[in-house]
């Protein structure tokens, strides 16, 4: 992924994005808009965290996506789950970015109303990487391209910690949801 040891490579790859040659602009999308959300359900609590603060580029020629998340731009409804969340749970001023880096299955059609698609790449969070394949679709609409995707994520698997007093109020995966318009 593009994260290792809490210093952030995903400019360096999206500048060699940019110098790739040959390079049209109309080779990469950006997008103009994003909302993340995810939703941890237990007996105890519910908790729902959103962002809109994400961004993501797309490389056409190549297939390749890459997304960045400031993870301290999770908000909630709840300020002292907030602040446990960026604190102790997702060390957010350790690990502060979650990053994507992959290679979408096929090259989208953009020009479909609707289509579904699937990207392999690394997913990197809590200075963890790991593969994994996420789904999602396309949507074309007026003009605007939106890119929507869900992904369980377990806890553990990114060393995310949960002390055994809160275990009971915190879900071991959390369902995370995407959407980027381009």
């Amino acid at each position: 992924m593009l994260y290792n040891s809490g210093v952030s490579v995903l400019p360096a790859f999206v500048l060699a994005l940019l110098c790739s040659l040959p390079l049209s602009a109309q080779d990469l999308m950006k997008s103009k808009a994003s909302a993340l959300s995810f939703f941890s359900d237990t007996p105890t609590y519910d908790i729902d965290a959103k962002t809109d603060k994400s961004s993501a580029v797309i490389k056409l020629s190549t297939r390749q996506i890459a997304v960045k998340i400031p993870v301290a731009a999770f908000k909630f409804e709840n300020k002292l789950m907030e602040e446990h969340f960026n604190d102790d749970y997702l060390e957010t001023v350790k690990y502060p970015l979650c990053t994507f880096e992959g290679t979408f299955d096929k090259a989208p059609d953009w020009t479909a109303a609707n289509q579904s698609i699937l990207a392999n790449g690394t997913l990197t969070m809590h200075g963890v990487s790991r593969k994994v394949m996420l789904s999602g679709s396309i949507v074309n609409k007026e003009g605007r391209h939106l890119l929507t995707g869900n992904m369980p994520v377990k806890l553990e698997d990114y060393g995310i910690k949960v002390p055994q007093l809160v275990f009971s109020k915190i879900a071991e995966v959390v369902d995370v949801k995407a959407e980027f318009e381009f």
